[in-house]
């Protein structure tokens, strides 16, 4: 959330700041960075005043999924001017980048996304398995900097 991303470099936020369509795309006054700082802090109120002054951190597994149900739904208005709805789908996409991207972007921990769901990662051709739909790629997992254990020459 440091960099161009996090500092919306690649958004328009001059407003006017109206609630557009989806197909609109990102229309808050908010960077990425300062919606999650304003949301963590709107979620953390949220859970204090429904969870006995819990933090989001601090409840349940259960009861943390029950608030991101609302955060997804809408049903749950948090302060601050944040969209709860907007934000939870910018939380979800970000965890999915993060999760499944090569791992030189600070993500995917040896390549462990990757191993779970059968992904060989950067290799340089494929164009041999192009034509065999359903079969499993037997090669192991190369991001772009290559396999733990290999080293630069």
């Amino acid at each position: 959330m440091a960099g161009p991303f996090g500092r919306g470099d690649h958004y328009y936020l001059g407003g006017p700041w109206k609630e557009g369509a989806p197909e609109q795309g990102y229309q808050l006054r908010f960077s990425p960075a300062q919606l999650y700082r304003a949301a963590i802090k709107a979620i953390n109120s949220h859970t204090s005043e429904q969870f006995n002054r819990a933090s989001f951190a601090q409840l349940s597994g259960s009861d943390r999924d029950r608030v991101l149900k609302g955060l997804e739904d809408g049903s749950i208005a948090l302060d601050g001017g944040v969209n709860a709805r907007i934000f939870f789908a910018m939380l979800l996409q970000n965890t999915k980048e993060g999760y499944f991207s090569d791992p030189i972007y600070g993500g995917n921990k040896d390549m462990a996304a990757w191993k779970m769901i059968g992904f060989p990662g950067a290799h340089y051709d494929y164009s041999e398995w192009v034509e065999r739909h359903g079969e499993r790629v037997p090669y192991p997992p190369v991001a772009f900097k290559g396999r733990p254990g290999w080293r630069e020459a």
